[in-house]
């Protein structure tokens, strides 16, 4: 029972996503909630660490009591055909946009008007590791870079 009301906790919390989800969601679903979640429109506030970690929580927990108990074939996940782009302004603000052309639009309007969220170095793309990160892989990368200097 615990698992189709992980399921359903999930698929409620996504309930505002445009035209609704699937269970499972996809992974575009998934990714614009939270973005929508941790940047609310202006004077909305801001979702606190614990909310966002709870959306976070059971969303993982839906998919995973999803998977436990699949009737559906599964959606494909990391094949997302536009990776997300990002840049920070002066003041060090994040600024996050569906797909690299997104983020050069507002870039290069923002620079125009003269924006103080015009950025302030180069634009970045968010790219989904292949596997999950395996201990040895952050031992290497802690290797290469001593913590003191």
């Amino acid at each position: 029972m615990n698992s189709f009301a992980a399921n359903a906790k999930m698929i409620n919390r996504l309930a505002s996503v445009p035209g609704g989800v699937p269970s499972p969601p996809t992974e575009t679903q998934v990714t614009q909630y939270m973005r929508d979640l941790t940047n609310p429109p202006k004077g909305q506030p801001q979702p606190t660490s614990q909310q966002v970690t709870q959306a976070a929580s059971d969303i993982t927990g839906g998919m995973i009591m999803h998977y436990s108990s699949a009737g559906r074939q599964d959606p494909i996940y990391n094949a997302n055909p536009s990776p997300h782009a990002f840049y920070k302004d002066h003041a060090g603000k994040i600024h996050e946009f569906p797909s690299l052309a997104d983020a050069r639009n507002a870039a290069t309007a923002a620079r125009a008007h003269k924006s103080p969220d015009a950025p302030a170095g180069r634009i970045n793309q968010m790219l989904a590791l292949a596997r999950p990160v395996e201990r040895r892989d952050v031992a290497r990368r802690a290797a290469r870079r001593p913590l003191h200097r």
